[in-house]
């Protein structure tokens, strides 16, 4: 827990393969988190936190505001549904995505996938392979 900027949750191969969703283990346990009984948390770095609390619950804002992005991202492509790495280009990071270098959009895209896969778990999106193994996604109908 950081005072002003949030971890990278990714969905990595590891998580896949065991059956687990990392954003939706990180969600829980900010719940967790935000229902102790303390306000103050002493980073190891960056200032101190406040309002734990309300930091966690920040976070989980964030959080919502990006699968929201990421279905407004999937509607945004026209014809062939959108790859990981396209749903991630049209997300907001905090800063443009095409200056990043290519281990940050490696971890945008570890990221987004995470999102994907929470918004696949709820039966939001659709995650289909091709024949070529590209992996695209859709909204659910």
């Amino acid at each position: 827990m950081l005072s002003r900027i949030t971890p990278n949750v990714s969905l990595s191969p590891e998580d896949d393969a065991a059956g687990r969703n990392p954003l939706r283990e990180f969600l829980a346990s900010l719940a967790k988190v935000a229902a102790l009984d303390t306000a103050l948390a002493l980073p190891a770095h960056e200032e101190t936190i406040d309002d734990l609390p309300e930091r966690c619950r920040v976070i989980a804002e964030h959080h919502e505001h990006r699968l929201h992005e990421a279905l407004v991202a999937i509607d945004s492509v026209v014809g062939v549904p959108p790859s990981a790495a396209q749903i991630a280009e049209r997300v907001t990071w905090h800063r443009p995505y095409s200056t990043f270098s290519m281990m940050k959009k490696r971890s945008a895209i570890g990221e987004t996938l995470a999102h994907l896969d929470l918004l696949r778990e709820d039966g939001r999106v659709l995650m289909q392979q091709a024949e070529d193994g590209t992996v695209r996604w859709e909204r659910a109908r």
